[in-house]
């Protein structure tokens, strides 16, 4: 049985006509707080940010709306962000796989994220650029999600071209509380948080287990603990804060495996083509926030430290290039990064008209001793392709103009600048080296409204993302000795929006935009060969519809569907499609019930058919996925049933068309995997 979109698209024109029908719906929605530990729930998206946000696609999502979500891992808290899709092809501890507006973000390329205002992206990162884990995340001690879209917005840098997301974390606790669940395949989860007050401060603490083999044949002995503290305080005018982080994973991976093995029966579903693949990652992270609301202006900084560490054994063409020890390999990634913000906003008239004026600036440095590729069979090094220590420093300015013209009419300005230097000490000397970038980037945005609760809004802007220091100083293959021409180490993307976000219906809020962005060169550093591919420049557009119906306090309703038409512009060889970029996605859901007492909520997730390679010719077929949950709240207890793929469907999680050989293979195959 498959639930089809159609159906559920349907539903974002005839909700709306239903509440309408209901004249007792209040122009004020009550919030559902029926979160066992948050007491303070910032952002919504009951909140239609009218009047408040720059463009259509940004917005807010608060606990409330998530916190009862079934959710089979924490990288789905991802999946808040309208068109986002989150997947996984290579074991719960590794990152998970990113779909946005049409870019296969890998593990997070071209999508900037932050928790506490600390960058999550990794740079120069042993497995991919930009790559982003968000495994040390704890679902119920995020507060709200602040979303935005799109290279619009002057504070964001690096890794931003297609959006960025910010993760904040709950300040504080009314009560203690503890969750314990467990499930199919030795899924154990334990978790505790107490608060404590002092005289003008209050603090936080929770410690997460976590225990998970999965339905695979090779039990995946997922191991993970997660620590959070937090500290914070306040006086007339400042507030303050601090934090620590601690995360500490291991795993073993199946990997995706060739679906010809799955026809011939030489694989089961859950089978494994090699049995020693997995890995295993720690981070510990340290930082302190100051913020202060004075009558000259509002001022912010953060500082942080992030220890981080990753061994990484993969294996995704079996025996293709090595037929007596395999094609195993281990990418390992050790370093420090350091880093903070400072910026300030004031209020002040332009020709008498009110204007607000945002800047600050940006540091990141990161100390990485050592990343590394190396050859190994049964996770015992064979070689070693490349070993580099990495050190890599980033400046970034930024400064951005609002203006309220009249009751209609906003303008938005804003002006970014980025230096970067990145300094590469290799095992091989012909790769070493040292280079600088720099990259400005305006923002332009205009708002028309409101009128009757409602928004229009055009925006353009210039972004970026960094690309991985080790291509930017490459001479050589560093298996093969050829030659290579180093990269720039800044990618250059340009985009524009136009848009309308509306709350004219009450309970319902509604945003519709279209878009488009070209990327100056789709420069991917291959961890798995240890090398640059460079795949040309490209295009995307697109339409986004969002939408979240409240029509009562015991109902709640979203529907978020993206339609994108991802192109390389060198269509010459009629081979100009992007592989794996996804031109449908529908997220839709719903949660009926009041905040004590029996609910139920659900969750729908569609990814259309795909293109695999360039020339269209192999297909990622439909997946379509239902998660539904059953609870209980009475008073202080809560007891929940999550099932996960309802229908039973065999689909997917992820798909990919190259060249592999098994063990048992004579020869070589091209297929799908």
């Amino acid at each position: 049985m498959r639930v089809y979109p159609l159906f559920l698209l349907l539903c974002l024109f005839i909700i709306p006509q239903i509440v309408c029908a209901h004249p007792e719906v209040e122009e004020s929605i009550p919030l559902d707080l029926d979160t066992l530990p948050v007491v303070e729930v910032v952002g919504s998206r009951e909140n239609s940010l009218v009047g408040q946000a720059q463009t259509a696609s940004q917005g807010e999502v608060g606990q409330e709306v998530f916190e009862s979500r079934p959710l089979l891992r924490p990288g789905e808290l991802i999946e808040v962000v309208p068109g986002m899709i989150a997947t996984q092809h290579s074991g719960t501890g590794k990152a998970n796989q990113y779909f946005f507006r049409g870019f296969n973000l890998d593990h997070g390329t071209d999508f900037r994220t932050q928790v506490e205002g600390m960058p999550v992206n990794i740079v120069s990162h042993g497995h991919g650029q930009g790559y982003t884990d968000l495994n040390f995340l704890i679902p119920e001690l995020v507060q709200h999600v602040s979303y935005f879209k799109g290279p619009y917005f002057a504070e964001f840098g690096d890794f931003s071209n297609a959006g960025s997301a910010r993760f904040h974390l709950i300040n504080k606790l009314d009560r203690n509380f503890s969750k314990l669940t467990i499930g199919e395949f030795d899924y154990f989860r334990g978790l505790g948080g107490a608060g404590f007050s002092t005289n003008n401060g209050q603090g936080v603490g929770a410690i997460e287990i976590l225990n998970y083999d999965g339905p695979w044949d090779v039990e995946e002995n997922s191991r993970k603990v997660n620590g959070y503290f937090k500290y914070s305080w306040k006086d007339t005018i400042d507030s303050f804060s601090v934090a620590a982080m601690a995360y500490r994973g291991i795993w073993d991976a199946t990997d995706q495996i060739p679906l010809r093995a799955i026809e011939n029966g030489t694989l089961g579903r859950f089978g494994s083509a090699d049995p020693t693949t997995g890995g295993n990652s720690n981070r510990f992270s340290a930082s302190a926030t100051w913020d202060r609301d004075g009558k000259s202006g509002d001022y912010h900084s953060d500082i942080y430290a992030i220890y981080y560490d990753l061994d990484l054994y993969s294996n995704f063409t079996y025996f293709l290039d090595d037929t007596g020890n395999g094609d195993q390999f281990l990418q390992e990634d050790r370093r420090i990064t350091l880093g903070g913000e400072l910026s300030a906003s004031h209020d002040y008239s332009l020709a008498a008209m009110p204007s607000t004026i945002r800047y600050g600036t940006q540091l990141r440095y990161d100390h990485i001793p050592e990343v590394a590729l190396r050859r190994t069979s049964q996770r015992q090094v064979v070689s070693t392709v490349r070993d580099d220590e990495v050190k890599e420093a980033t400046l970034g300015l930024f400064v951005e103009n609002t203006t309220t013209v009249n009751s209609w009419f906003k303008t938005i300005f804003g002006l970014r600048g980025d230096f970067i230097y990145a300094d590469v000490d290799s095992d091989n000397p012909r790769n070493s080296g040292n280079e600088d970038d720099a990259q400005v980037s305006p923002k332009v945005g205009f708002v028309f409204g409101p009128w009757s609760d409602t928004e229009l809004y055009i925006n353009g802007g210039y972004s970026f993302h960094s690309n991985d220091a080790r291509g930017a100083t490459a001479t050589v293959e560093p298996e093969s000795g050829d030659p290579l021409n180093p990269v720039d180490l800044y990618t250059e993307a340009r985009g524009a929006e136009t848009g309308v976000r509306t709350a004219i219906i009450p309970g319902v809020v509604s945003t519709l935009s279209v878009w488009y962005l070209e990327l100056q060169n789709e420069l991917v550093f291959v961890g798995d060969a240890g090398n640059t591919e460079v795949l040309g420049s490209s295009e995307r557009y697109g339409v986004e519809f969002s939408n979240y119906v409240r029509p009562t306090d015991w109902l709640s309703l979203y529907a978020d569907y993206a339609y994108t038409h991802p192109r390389f512009k060198d269509d010459s060889t009629g081979e100009d499609r992007v592989p794996n970029s996804i031109e449908h996605t529908l997220v839709s859901g719903f949660r009926l019930g009041y905040k004590d007492g029996i609910y139920t909520s659900g969750k729908h997730r569609y990814l259309g058919t795909r293109d695999l390679i360039e020339d269209g010719s192999a297909k990622a077929p439909v997946v379509s996925l239902v998660d539904l949950r059953l609870g209980y709240i009475l008073d202080d207890v809560e007891f929940a049933l999550d099932v996960f793929n309802v229908f039973d469907e065999d689909d997917f999680d992820i798909a990919y068309f190259y060249e592999s050989q098994l063990e048992s293979e004579a020869m070589s195959a091209e297929g799908l995997h």
